[in-house]
């Protein structure tokens, strides 16, 4: 993990293994406003709660899956 908690837009893009305009594009986190669109910054924390959220609808929508495919096995 970086050793500071407010990243840049490259540096954000770059954390979660993206280029900018996909970061632009794909992450729902707004930057801090610090006066300065040079200034926008984007809190890790807040970076990593979107990404965690993201793996737990990944893993709930294949819990999902399989119950579905067990239910229809079963009939």
């Amino acid at each position: 993990m970086p050793d500071k908690r407010l990243l840049s837009r490259q540096e954000a893009a770059s954390y979660c293994g993206m280029s900018v305009p996909v970061f632009e594009r794909v992450c729902p986190i707004a930057p801090l406003d610090l006066g300065d669109t040079r200034l926008h910054r984007w809190d890790i924390e807040r970076i990593n709660a979107w990404i965690d959220g993201m793996q737990r609808h990944i893993v709930n929508s294949n819990d999902d899956a399989d119950e579905a495919w067990l239910a229809k096995a079963g009939q």
